[in-house]
C-alpha cells in the first residue's frame, strides 16, 4: 500500500511538472481546429492586438459572457445595479436597496422571491387551540363573534370547516363502528392470539376516541401553539441571558424571530451580497491553494474563481429551493393531519397500528419543523454577523440584512491548529459556518422526524444526500460521457507532452496511452 502511495504520489508530480514546464513553441504548429493549449492561449491572451476579433478569442468572450448571464439571472438586475452604482460603498448599497423596497413591493431576483415566499410559509399559523376556545366560546355566546374574529381566527375558517366535515363523517361511522364491535363481541373474536374481544374492553376505546375525535382540532392546535411559546422562550433566553448577543430587546426580538417573518430573505440578501461586494471567491481560493508553488496559486486562483463563484451561486438556489419545498410540505402534512384526525382516530378502535397515538407523533413531528427552521435560521444570522470584528458595522445595523441585531464580536483572525494549515479572517469563517447551516437547513426536517416517529436516519450521510442531486447529475449519462471524453483528451495530451521531458517520463507516457487504450476499447 505504502508503495503504491509513493509511485502515485511520484507520477502526479511528474504530471504536474509537465503541465507547468512550458515548451518550446513549434514553428508550424497544428491545424487551426485541433490547436494545443498553448497555441490558443497565445492567440487569445496576445497583447499586441488587444482589440482584435476572432474564433478563439470570441469564443472566450461568450464563455465569460455565459457565466456572468448566469450570476446576472441568480441575482436580478435591482441588485446589481445598485452594487454598479455604488462603487462599493456600503452605505450607498444600503440606500439604494432601501429605496428598492420604498418604491416597490419586491425586488427583482429571483433568489430573493424563494426567499420572501418561503417567510410567507414560515409565518403561516395553521391551527391555534387558543383560537378554537375563543371560536367555540363566541357560537356559546361566552365571548362576543366579533372578538373571536378579531383575533386571526378568520384565516383558519377552511381548515377549520374541512375537519368539522371530516368530524361530523366519522361520528356517522362510529356507529357503525359500534355495530361491528357488537358482532366482534359476540362472536368472541380474537384482537390478538391471546386476546378477546369484551364489552370491558371495546366501550371504553369507543368513548375515549370520541371524545379525542371531539377535540383532536383544539389538541392539534394547542400543540402548534406551544411550539411558538418555545420559541419565545428561546427569545427570552438570548435577550435576558447577560451576554450581548442582539441590539433589539425582549419585545422586538421576540416579535421578529416568533411571530415576524423576513429571516429567510434577508438571510439570502445578506449571502448575495456578500459573495458579490466582498470577494468571497478569492479569499477562499486564495487560502485553500496558498501553497509554496511562488505565482501558481493566483493563476489557479484566478483561473477557478470564476466557477467557484457560479457554484456557491447553485448551491444556495438549491438549499433555498428545498428549504422552500420543505415549509411547504409541512404545512400541506400538518392540514391533512388535522382534517384527518377523526377518521386516524376511529380507526385506532380497530388496529393498533393506527390511531391517537401515531397520529400525535406524525403531528409533533411535523409542527416542530417550523421552530426548527427559525432556530438554524437565526444560527446562520448569528455566525455570519456574531463572528465580524465589532468596527465592521456598516451593515450590521441594517434591519434589512441582520433582522434580529446580532452584534458584531469577533477578532480579526482564527486559528484552527490541528485543522488547518493556515489562520482564517473570523468574517470568513462566520460566513463559512453560516452558509454551512443555511445548506443543512432542508436536512432538519427529516432528522427531527426521525427522532420523534423512531425512524432510524443516518445522520453522517445528512451533507451527502442534501447534495446528492448535483452528483447525480455529474453522474448522469451525458455528462458521464463528456467527463470521460475530456479526461481521455486531457490524458492524451499528457502522455504526447511527457514523452519530451526524458526517458523515465516517456516510460510513463507510454504506460498512460495503453491505460487510455483499454479503456476506449471496454
Amino acid at each position: 500500500m505504502f508503495k503504491k502511495v509513493i509511485v502515485s504520489f511520484i507520477l502526479v508530480f511528474l504530471l504536474f511538472a509537465a503541465l507547468v514546464t512550458p515548451n518550446a513553441k513549434a514553428q508550424g504548429g497544428g491545424n487551426w481546429y485541433n490547436q494545443s493549449f498553448e497555441e490558443w492561449s497565445a492567440k487569445v491572451f496576445d497583447d499586441s492586438n488587444p482589440q482584435e476579433i476572432f474564433g478563439e478569442r470570441y469564443t472566450y468572450a461568450q464563455v465569460t459572457w455565459i457565466l456572468h448571464s448566469l450570476q446576472a439571472f441568480a441575482y436580478g438586475d435591482d441588485l446589481i445595479n445598485c452594487v454598479n452604482v455604488s462603487n462599493g460603498d456600503l452605505n450607498e448599497i444600503k440606500d439604494c436597496v432601501k429605496g428598492l423596497q420604498e418604491s416597490s413591493s419586491f425586488i427583482n431576483s429571483p433568489v430573493l422571491a424563494i426567499g420572501a415566499f418561503g417567510d410567507s410559509v414560515l409565518s403561516l399559523h395553521p391551527a391555534s387551540g387558543v383560537e378554537y376556545v375563543a371560536d367555540t366560546a363566541s357560537r356559546l355566546k361566552i365571548i362576543p363573534s366579533a372578538y373571536a374574529q378579531g383575533i386571526g381566527f378568520e384565516g383558519l375558517q377552511p381548515a377549520l370547516k374541512a375537519w368539522k366535515v371530516t368530524r361530523n363523517m366519522t361520528y356517522a361511522l362510529s356507529i357503525l363502528a359500534v355495530i361491528v364491535m357488537s358482532f366482534m363481541i359476540m362472536f368472541r373474536v380474537k384482537i390478538s392470539p391471546q386476546v378477546v374481544i369484551t364489552v370491558q374492553s371495546a366501550l371504553p376505546k369507543i368513548i375515549i376516541a370520541l371524545i379525542l375525535i371531539t377535540f383532536s382540532y383544539a389538541i392539534a392546535g394547542f400543540i402548534i401553539d406551544i411550539s411558538y411559546l418555545l420559541l419565545g422562550i428561546i427569545a427570552a433566553l438570548v435577550t435576558s441571558s447577560g451576554v450581548d448577543i442582539s441590539s433589539l430587546n425582549m419585545i422586538p426580538f421576540f416579535n421578529t424571530f416568533v411571530m415576524g417573518s423576513g429571516l429567510f430573505w434577508s438571510l439570502i440578501l445578506t449571502q448575495l451580497l456578500f459573495l458579490l461586494l466582498f470577494g468571497i471567491t478569492g479569499a477562499l481560493v486564495g487560502a485553500l491553494f496558498a501553497v509554496p508553488t511562488g505565482g501558481l496559486s493566483i493563476a489557479i486562483g484566478g483561473g477557478i474563481g470564476a466557477i467557484l463563484f457560479l457554484l456557491l451561486i447553485v448551491l444556495m438556489i438549491f438549499a433555498s429551493i428545498k428549504i422552500l419545498w420543505l415549509l411547504v410540505k409541512t404545512t400541506i402534512n400538518i392540514l391533512l393531519l388535522i382534517i384527518a384526525a377523526p377518521i386516524m382516530i376511529l380507526a385506532g378502535t380497530f388496529s393498533s397500528g393506527i390511531g391517537f397515538g401515531p397520529w400525535l407523533r406524525q403531528l409533533v413531528a411535523n409542527v416542530a419543523v417550523f421552530p426548527m427552521v427559525r432556530i438554524m435560521l437565526f444560527l446562520a444570522h448569528y455566525f455570519f454577523w456574531g463572528m465580524r470584528m465589532t468596527q465592521e458595522v456598516d451593515l450590521a445595523g441594517w434591519t434589512a440584512v441582520n433582522p434580529l441585531g446580532i452584534l458584531p464580536s469577533g477578532g480579526e483572525m482564527a486559528v484552527l491548529p490541528g485543522y488547518l494549515p493556515f489562520s482564517v479572517g473570523t468574517g470568513l469563517l462566520g460566513w463559512i459556518l453560516s452558509f454551512g447551516v443555511f445548506f443543512l437547513t432542508p436536512k432538519i426536517g427529516d432528522i427531527i422526524k426521525s427522532m420523534i416517529e423512531g425512524k432510524p436516519f443516518a445522520y453522517g450521510t445528512a451533507i451527502g444526500e442534501a447534495v446528492g442531486p448535483i452528483g447525480a447529475a455529474w453522474g448522469s449519462t451525458p455528462a458521464r460521457l463528456g467527463k470521460e471524453a475530456v479526461i481521455r483528451g486531457g490524458g492524451t495530451e499528457i502522455a504526447s507532452r511527457l514523452r519530451t521531458k526524458g526517458k523515465l517520463a516517456t516510460q510513463i507516457g507510454d504506460q498512460l496511452d495503453n491505460i487510455l487504450n483499454s479503456k476506449r476499447g471496454s
